[in-house]
This record gives structure tokens, C-alpha cells and sequence, in this order.
């Protein structure tokens, strides 16, 4: 045995180095991991289907990354994850290798931590993971999660030309159906008919923005130009000069017409 080869088989990933089990993975840097063929077989397809055509290979060279192997096997064998929490970059890798593996157990257990709050802060690539993965449920929640952004703004393209076309025009029609639902209810709205086209014209702008709504309901409509004149606004028959427009009515008018809209895909 060579010192390279030497140096190669001592390097036991601290996870995986039981000498009990009987099967051992190199990864592309030579980290060995020992696993247990049975549990191999009984997660993956691909083991189980070439573990006996490999049975008496020293070490199984695999075509991927310690970390990942890390990750991947923690979530197979049922052990505690590595230090490094699960984020997007190794939840898309672990589902990636899960595809190669044919391994469903690893893709359940991301699907798992997967509306945790660290994906929840990112709605829009939660989405991507969730629509490639087949997760209906957690898409829903994700599209929901995407209301708040503007997916015009070009700091989204790299991500949107991720979707399949059919789900990035569900996700596309969401936004836009609130935004004209809500044109539309406030067109009919007794409170809100003869309030100044200009006024709907800001609401119908702000809600192609952040198609949440919540921008258009909050104190920060009392700085539209469009708002004040509508709040200034006084009756001109004599000795009148009431106010033609009630702020404290309009606004949760506008509330309740934005909790009637669709909030998913």
C-alpha cells in the first residue's frame, strides 16, 4: 500500500467510521464513509440494485462531495445532522442526490424542515424548490410568502426562469389576479366609487408592486398625493365644508376588499 493510498483510508468522516458496517463510500475528496449495506439498500434504489455488483470493492468511489455524503447519509441513517444547519444550498443538493439515489426517505426529511423559517424568508426560491419537487402544499405556502415582492424587479429573473412555464404563470396570475380583483371590488364598492380615478390609479400601482396590500391600508397612504387630496377634499355648497371623503371608512373598506382576494396559487 502506497503513503497516498495509506493517507486515503484513514480518512474516516467521524459520522461514518463504525468499523461494524460493511460497506465503504469514498467521496470526491477520498473521505470514507462506513455504512451498513442494509440500510443502503433499503433507502436507495441505486444501492440496491448495484450493491451486489460492488460487494467486493474495497471503497465505492462516488462522483460527489463529503459535505453532501455528510448531509445525505445523516438523513438515511437516521443520525443528527452535521453542524451545518440545512439552508437552501444543501436542500437542493440533498434533493438532488435524493434524485440520483432514488432515495424518497431524504427528500421527505427536507420537504420536513422545508417551511421552517430560514425557506420562509425566502419564498420565492421556496417556491422553485417546492414546485420542482412536486410539494403542492408547500408551493401554496411559498406563493403566499411571494406577495410581499415585486417579481418584475430583475433581482428575481435568475429564479424565475428556474419554473417550469406552467407554474411560473400561476405564480405571475396570483399577483396580478389580486391586484385587478381588487380594482375591480373597489369600482363596485359604494365607499370607494366616487373616490378620484387617481387614487384607484395609485392603489392599482402600489398592488402590482406588493400584491400583499398591505402598503395601501397603512399610514403610509397618508403621504400619497393622491390620498391627501381625497382626505382634503371639502364640500363647496354654501357654508358646508364638510369633508366628502371619510379616511377612518375608506381605508378599512379597502381592508376588507384585500382579505376577499386569493392568497395562493
Amino acid at each position: 500500500m502506497t503513503a497516498e493510498s495509506s493517507a486515503i483510508t484513514s480518512a474516516y468522516h467521524p459520522l461514518f467510521s463504525d468499523p461494524a458496517a460493511d460497506t465503504t463510500l469514498r467521496s470526491t475528496e477520498g473521505t470514507l464513509f462506513r455504512v451498513p449495506a442494509f440500510v443502503l439498500r433499503r433507502t436507495t434504489g441505486y444501492f440496491a440494485a448495484t450493491l451486489p455488483a460492488i460487494a467486493d470493492t474495497e471503497h465505492v468511489p462516488l462522483d460527489e462531495p463529503a459535505a453532501l455524503l455528510a448531509q445525505t447519509l445523516s438523513l438515511l441513517c437516521g443520525l443528527p445532522p452535521p453542524d451545518a444547519a440545512l439552508d437552501f444550498d444543501r436542500a437542493e443538493a440533498i434533493l438532488g442526490l435524493a434524485e440520483r439515489w432514488d432515495a424518497p426517505g431524504a427528500a421527505a426529511r427536507v420537504r420536513d424542515a422545508i417551511t421552517g423559517p430560514v425557506f420562509l424568508a425566502e419564498p420565492l426560491r421556496m417556491y422553485v424548490v417546492a414546485v420542482r419537487a412536486g410539494w403542492k402544499d408547500e408551493a401554496r405556502i411559498a406563493s403566499r410568502g411571494t406577495l410581499v415582492l415585486s417579481l418584475y424587479d430583475e433581482v428575481h429573473d435568475e429564479l424565475l426562469r428556474r419554473l417550469p412555464t406552467q407554474d411560473l404563470m400561476a405564480l405571475l396570475g396570483l399577483h396580478r389576479r389580486r391586484r385587478d380583483t381588487l380594482d375591480g371590488l373597489l369600482k363596485t364598492n359604494v365607499n370607494m366609487a366616487a373616490v378620484s380615478w387617481e387614487y384607484r390609479a395609485r392603489i392599482f400601482a402600489e398592488m402590482d408592486i406588493r400584491a400583499l396590500g398591505d402598503t395601501v391600508t397603512g399610514s403610509a397612504v397618508d403621504e400619497w398625493r393622491e390620498a391627501l387630496a381625497c382626505w382634503s377634499a371639502k364640500c363647496a355648497g354654501a357654508g358646508c365644508g364638510k369633508a366628502i371623503y371619510d379616511r377612518d371608512t375608506i381605508l378599512p373598506e379597502i381592508k376588507a376588499c384585500i382579505d376577499q382576494l386569493p392568497d395562493t396559487v
